[in-house]
């Protein structure tokens, strides 16, 4: 379309030209005249013979062109325009289960689609002559008068872009050419799963050049049963081939001439297809039209497999090639076709056929293969008296009668002539042919060989069943007894002479212990991973080398372990039918016993005989796990660091990375947390929409996946999924913020009540299994095959429960239950009583397994979860239309999986408080909820790390806001002190304080709303809100009445002080009248300074006398020294100074200290951790049994260690005394300017700059009275005198450091203030940072019960123990206050302060108190008078710890 376009431009330019020589008077004979016409012909694509004639004029060429142009771009843009692109990719995206030609909805495929698809941008669906009739068109020039007809004009036609004119084959072959051969190898398996052709020939649409698509054709694989019996089942052989390598009967059908009577596809899919299914797409089929541009000389290949039946077509597998068009026009093909063929169907037409066409019946009859002749144009012809060359009426016949007759006539014709051939063989064929194979491209062969190179390293394997053991050696018996012990020291009892961290002591080592023994069994590698690991991580020569590798090792592996599962499986069913007949007498109990042990251990070499990729990657995750284990290893095994990133690899390829073993059903949690962070680091913390589905094995899980999102999840009966895969999607661009997510991650897992496990392993595995998938997904699809009772009752029950806990520890996931293989009659919104009993089911197992959960207020289902019965409930029809192996797929099925997946998809616009999870939250996820899991109880071991990772954040956040208020407080406190003592304010009021503190406190309001609003963890930040926004309005009005109190007891200080006051004044006046006096009459005698001094030294003593005479006895008031400093000792620069350089010194710790720029959990680290390096004992004493005391002690001292910093305090000091000597300076300058200027006196000066600096220093103007009278006549030589004055005094200052250091270490530690309270087991102290808190206690890491001083009953024997694994036990303490024996697990029946603490079970602790333990063992025993032995006997493990292991867990 867009060349199209560009031609349309082309000519409107040439003919604007054209115009223009009209206008210039050119006629049609001039040579830019014939130029330009050339250039318009060559764009219309006429030939130059029919093209406009000689007589015609310039004019009437420019009219006939004029029209054209119009009536081709009205013709064209008619219509809505829709690209050729967009018709690919939405044609390519109905490729579902349905297929090409039954998609109503094919918008919605292209998520997966688009980036598979490559569309050459000059691609036109118009494409060039492929020798198809009516492929031109007359084309109108003028009103009523016509070019030469069709015969003679060749110009391509323009698509009028309606999509019924396209054949539906022509997009498929269209798609075909535009896809890369892992698309087009996903296209043929969806194909022949739909029952549908594939191509087998394909000549390329723009050379004459034949493509075989061998790659895309190798993964195609097929099952049937033949009727013959075999001896050990009594019953038909069961095939599942790959049919690459399976030789079968070809029966070729082909075309000579054209037959307007008879369709040959339609007459073969009659041959095939008993369910009057289109294998083959004919001109009869909905859709199709009389022209395809593609089709001409393509092949087609489809198989007919039996089913063991006694209607069955064939006895055997037969495979059916069919080439479209005229075959006297494809020779290639057709000598190809008689190369591979066992039987040739021709079908003759009824006209008479060209010379080249007799020549090939002739050939086609005397060749030695078999040929049936299907005349067209004969209602009766005499048969052949050769069985191999058989003749057949075509023409108005019974179609039943004449498809039978046909059908016996191959079978004739095969059971005559067996040759047989596989594809493997065709292809040898088609190379001979010099035919394009896709497997020849060096991609492909360097992918193979490489693929190749690491099979002929498990050549000298003879038995299949050692092959995992050999090269797989991690996965062995060691692996199970690991993971055995994983799960061991999770669920550990109390023994009468081994403490429980006795006991997992023994089981850390143990386990460490089988790490190593698998290092020393898989390092160093063996040829295969080595090689395997290379493969993945040596930058190929090719691109796609790596992909092509993988599927060719999947592959060649299938191709290796085939027979042998094939045997395996035949020999598992004969014995359960064995089995299965025994009667149920007792005396053949034994004889049942037997054969259960018979198929047990065929169970276990059918696991053991399966090896895929899964397992190869399986093996590189235990490597990664042991080594990562191993410290010794880790140092020594760098290389393996890049690991994880083969996992990111193969995750980004498409290939599903197990999350879950299923083999020892363990989730590898180092290894999935390592390729989840490579994850993130490729593709950034990307949003998920997490998807999992459960149901019963063989309930059409993985189908349902697959086919909803393009996946490779196995769906073989005899491969069922084990374990858990994750497999992830790309969300198109387009739409990812309406969805609000980038990746869809899906999880598929096991079948719950797998029969090989019910043997061997509890059900408590599919309740685990269930509660670790409802607990990773979003939304869970639970799948239910049919509307079986029981089976219902089963996974109903498994899936409530999981629910349920999910809503114990808050995770609140969506489910949607399909139910599959539902009766057409009772499918969809008709079946209103199936969803009423699917509600009362529900409710019912709602009510049991809360009672089971020990919950109350449990009595329906939506108590468990939100759930609406009429949107989250879908019936799915049945996936088939009729019995296998030839049922075609029910076009209906698909239809509901897209209604499903639009329900998934848009989950954000249904489910109830909706969020999407970070990678790097789906990562903790997966680790909280199999850690819970391998605790005995989920609910009371859920710890979530995402809550508290979040949590933790937002402590540090509000440590900033709450910080900035209070740093403002304090200001405001200091200013307004200053003012209240500088007599400049008379009252302080609440109203006035709330106006102060609002405009710092709604800012930060403000940002705190921000931060809750857009933040990308919002989701889960909105559930403390309401305690932050209640936390910060306390701590404004603790702040604000803080303040009041301290403002209202300076006024009422000051008061207090005024009657002194007044008297105080009174003595300055007086003696400063009586100084003036005796100044004036000394001035006149000519005295000496001494003799001066001396007269003013007599007047003091006779006044003072005097004044005391007057007074009661009471403390002496020292007028001298008020005279003498009558005016810089009112200043108090020093003391403001000194107030603010605390304030800077608690900012400056706040903001650059690591221990003290934290929450409180932080600090306690660095607390751990200065304690460790000074390892005293003395002070772990005081930090043990009085935090508080030592939280703020440790405060002090780093407080203490910045003062030390002389020269940096003395620079903050230094630059405070400047910043306030010249506020002090701008405000006596402007006081001066004003007075001067006003012709005031000393009492208007003193006025003016008591009121500019009051709130800067505490100056009182009633105190000043003494100079308020002078007669200042130089304002300038006195503001001089100030500043040189003030300039002496900062300048003489000496800092008084120890003056410093109390008020930052108060203020700091308020700040980091919370609750103090210690756990009654192990004094661990609560960590939440609000005193007298409402929620129950809790710490995120208890300590060793004895820092407690717990000890065994009626011993001296220390418990070491922790509490964290103690409530999780069956051990119990006896409570003093109760006076009995209390279980752990019941700790708060205790009474106080046992019921005010929340202990997870999570076992959850940390080196640090082991090694504090082993260090000062001798300490804490000599503290306490009990020991360390016997049952609180230190484990050994302990004492491997090193202080800087221990300090390793506090970073």
């Amino acid at each position: 379309m867009e060349l199209f376009k560009e031609n349309i431009a082309r000519v409107k330019e040439n003919l604007m030209e054209l115009e223009n020589l009209f206008k210039e008077g050119k006629d049609r004979n001039d040579a830019k005249v014939k130029d330009m016409e050339d250039k318009i012909r060559i764009a219309f694509d006429v030939p130059r013979e029919s093209w406009m004639n000689t007589g015609q004029t310039l004019k009437d060429v420019i009219e006939i062109l004029r029209k054209q142009l119009d009536i081709v771009q009205s013709s064209t843009l008619s219509s809505e325009m829709i690209s050729d692109k967009d018709v690919l990719k939405n044609a390519s995206g109905g490729l579902a289960l349905e297929g090409v030609y039954k998609t109503r909805n094919p918008e919605d495929f292209l998520v997966k689609r688009d980036q598979l698809i490559e569309i050459p941008d000059s691609f036109s669906l118009t494409g060039p002559k492929q020798n198809t009739r009516a492929l031109y068109t007359s084309v109108e020039f003028s009103g009523g008068e016509l070019l030469p007809q069709a015969s003679e004009v060749k110009i391509y036609p323009v698509v009028r872009v309606k999509l019924a004119q396209i054949h539906p084959m022509d997009v498929h072959m269209a798609i075909f050419h535009c896809s890369n051969d892992f698309l087009r190898q996903y296209i043929f398996t969806k194909l022949s799963a739909c029952q549908f052709s594939l191509p087998f020939l394909v000549p390329n649409p723009c050379t004459d050049e034949v493509e075989f698509p061998l790659w895309a054709l190798r993964h195609i694989r097929k099952s049937w049963q033949t009727k013959i019996q075999t001896a050990s089942s009594g019953c038909g052989k069961y095939y599942n081939r790959q049919m690459f390598n399976t030789p079968v009967p070809i029966v070729s059908f082909i075309r000579l001439g054209v037959s307007d009577s008879n369709s040959k596809s339609q007459i073969l899919d009659g041959v095939i297809s008993e369910q009057k299914h289109s294998v083959f797409f004919h001109r009869h089929c909905k859709g199709s039209t009389p022209d395809s541009l593609l089709m001409n000389g393509v092949v087609e290949i489809a198989w007919y497999c039996p089913g063991g039946k006694e209607d069955d077509v064939f006895d055997d597998c037969v495979a059916f090639l069919n080439l479209h068009g005229d075959a006297a026009e494809h020779p290639k093909q057709l000598e190809f076709l008689q190369a591979v063929s066992t039987v040739n169907v021709l079908l003759l037409s009824e006209h008479p056929l060209s010379e080249t066409a007799k020549e090939v019946s002739q050939k086609l009859s005397k060749s030695s293969v078999p040929l049936i002749c299907l005349f067209s144009g004969k209602d009766n012809i005499h048969p052949s008296k050769k069985p191999t060359k058989v003749r057949l009426a075509a023409k108005n016949r019974n179609q039943a009668k004449f498809t039978e007759e046909l059908i016996s006539s191959i079978k004739q014709c095969i059971s005559k002539y067996k040759q047989t051939a596989t594809i493997e063989r065709c292809c040898e064929e088609a190379r001979k042919l010099q035919f394009i194979v896709d497997e020849d491209k060096p991609s492909c062969k360097d992918g193979y060989e490489k693929a190749q190179t690491l099979m002929c390293l498990l050549k000298d394997v003879k038995d299949v069943s050692t092959l995992k053991e050999r090269i797989l050696p991690l996965q062995g018996k060691l692996w199970h007894d690991w993971c055995n012990k994983n799960k061991e020291q999770y669920r550990l009892q109390v023994r009468e002479k081994e403490s429980i961290e006795q006991q997992q002591s023994k089981i850390s080592a143990q386990m460490t212990k089988i790490r190593k023994e698998q290092l020393r069994e898989a390092t160093p590698l063996n040829d295969f991973m080595r090689s395997f690991l290379e493969c993945l991580t040596t930058p190929a020569q090719f691109e796609g080398t790596r992909l092509y590798m993988l599927q060719w090792l999947r592959i060649l592996l299938d191709d290796l372990t085939t027979d042998e599962l094939a045997l395996l499986e035949e020999d598992y069913n004969s014995t359960w039918r064995k089995m299965k007949n025994v009667s149920k007498d007792k005396e053949k109990a034994s004889l049942v016993q037997s054969l259960q042990t018979k198929l047990d251990r065929i169970t276990d070499k059918m696991a053991a005989t399966t090896v895929g990729l899964q397992h190869i990657m399986r093996e590189v995750s235990q490597l990664y796990e042991a080594i990562q284990m191993c410290t010794q290893a880790k140092k020594n095994t760098k290389q393996y660091a890049t690991l994880p990133k083969i996992g990111v690899t193969m995750l980004l390829s498409g290939y599903p990375l197990e999350i879950m073993d299923g083999d020892a059903a363990h989730v590898p949690l180092t290894w999935i947390n390592a390729v989840l962070d490579e994850l993130i680091k490729t593709l950034g913390d990307k949003k998920v929409f997490v998807l999992s589905i459960l149901g019963l094995q063989s309930s059409g899980k993985s189908t349902l996946l697959n086919t909803m999102f393009g996946l490779q999840f196995a769906v073989s009966a005899g491969r069922c999924t084990r374990g858990a895969f994750m497999q992830l999607v790309e969300v198109d661009s387009s739409i990812r913020n309406d969805l609000g997510y980038d990746f869809v991650l899906i999880v598929d897992t096991e079948g719950l009540r797998s029969p090989e496990l019910s043997t061997k392993i509890s059900l408590s595995h599919d309740n685990e299994l269930a509660t670790f998938i409802i607990g990773l997904g979003d939304a869970t699809v639970i799948n239910i095959m049919g509307e079986n009772p029981s089976e219902m009752h089963d996974i109903l029950q498994i899936c409530v429960q999981a629910f349920l806990r999910m809503k114990q520890v808050k995770i609140t996931p969506s489910c949607i239950f399909v139910h599959q293989n539902v009766a057409e009659g009772s499918a969809g919104d008709k079946n209103i009583e199936g969803r009423r009993r699917l509600l009362e089911r529900l409710d019912e197992m709602a009510q049991l397994a809360a009672k089971e959960e020990n919950v109350d207020g449990v009595t329906c289902f939506s108590d468990v979860i939100h759930f609406d019965i009429e949107t989250q409930v879908f019936y799915f029809k049945n996936l088939l239309q009729g019995d296998p192996p030839m049922a075609p797929p029910n076009p209906s099925y698909s239809q509901n999986v897209q209604e499903l997946k639009i329900k998934l998809l848009t989950a954000a616009s249904w489910q109830e408080k909706c969020k999407f999870s970070s990678l790097s939250e789906f990562k903790y996820r997966v680790s909280d909820l199999w850690t819970a899991l391998l605790q005995e109880n989920f609910v009371f071991s859920f710890k979530n790390t995402v809550e508290m990772m979040v949590y933790s954040s937002l402590e540090s956040k509000y440590g900033d806001w709450s910080w900035h208020l209070r740093k403002f407080s304090l200001s405001l406190q200091t200013k307004l002190e200053n003012q209240i003592a500088s007599n400049l304010i008379q009252n302080v009021t609440f109203a006035d304080l709330m106006k102060k503190y609002d405009k710092v406190y709604e800012p930060l309001k403000t940002e705190i709303e921000k931060y809750f609003k857009e933040d990308k963890n919002k989701e889960t930040l909105i559930k403390w809100k309401t305690n932050i926004d209640k936390r910060f309005e306390s701590l404004k009005s603790e702040l604000i009445d803080g303040t009041l109190k301290k403002c209202k007891e300076l006024l009422i200080s000051k008061q207090n002080r005024s009657e002194l006051d007044k008297r105080k004044t009174q003595y300055t006046n007086e003696l400063t009248q009586q100084s003036k006096r005796l100044a004036s009459k000394l001035k006149t005698q000519q005295l000496t300074d001494k003799q001066v001094t001396k007269k003013f030294d007599d007047l003091w003593s006779n006044w003072t006398a005097e004044v005391l005479k007057s007074q009661p006895p009471e403390e002496p008031l020292n007028v001298k020294a008020v005279v003498e400093s009558v005016l810089l000792s009112q200043f108090q620069v020093l003391k403001a100074a000194n107030e603010k350089l605390s304030q800077q010194i608690a900012d400056e710790l706040k903001l650059n200290n690591q221990a003290l720029s934290g929450n409180r959990s932080n600090l306690e680290n660095h607390i751990l951790k200065h304690l460790a390096t000074q390892e005293d004992f003395s002070m772990y004493e005081e930090y043990i049994d009085y935090p508080k005391r030592y939280f703020e002690r440790f405060i002090q001292e780093k407080v203490d260690e910045f003062c030390c910093d002389t020269k940096k305090l003395g620079t903050i000091h230094q630059e405070s005394l400047e910043t306030m000597k010249n506020q002090l300076l701008t405000a006596s300058t402007d006081v001066t300017t004003e007075v001067d200027e006003k012709a005031g006196n000393a009492s208007m000066w003193l006025d003016l700059f008591c009121r500019n600096v009051g709130h800067l220093i505490t100056i009182m103007r009633n105190e000043l009275h003494c100079i308020e009278n002078e007669d200042i006549k130089d304002w300038q030589f006195f503001k001089e005198m100030m500043a040189k004055s003030l300039e002496e005094m900062v300048k003489d200052e000496k800092m008084d450091v120890e003056a410093l250091r109390e008020k930052p270490t108060k203020i700091l530690f308020q700040q980091v203030e919370g609750c103090w309270a210690q756990c009654p087991f192990c004094k661990a102290i609560c960590t939440n940072t609000i005193p007298n808190h409402d929620k129950r206690h809790s710490v995120r890491f208890h300590r060793c019960e004895a820092l407690a001083g717990y000890h065994y009953h009626n011993t001296d024997h220390f418990s070491v123990d922790f509490c964290t694994t103690s409530v999780n036990s069956d051990a119990k303490f006896f409570a003093r206050k109760k006076d009995k024996w209390i279980p752990f697990k019941t700790y708060r029946d205790a009474g106080d302060p046992y019921d005010t603490w929340s202990i997870t079970a999570d076992g959850s602790e940390q080196r640090y108190w082991k090694w504090f333990i082993c260090k000062f063992q001798s300490e804490w025993e000599q503290k306490y008078g009990y020991k360390f032995k016997d049952r609180g006997n230190i484990p050994d493990e302990w004492n491997s710890f090193t202080r800087e292991s221990a300090l390793e867990e506090l970073q």
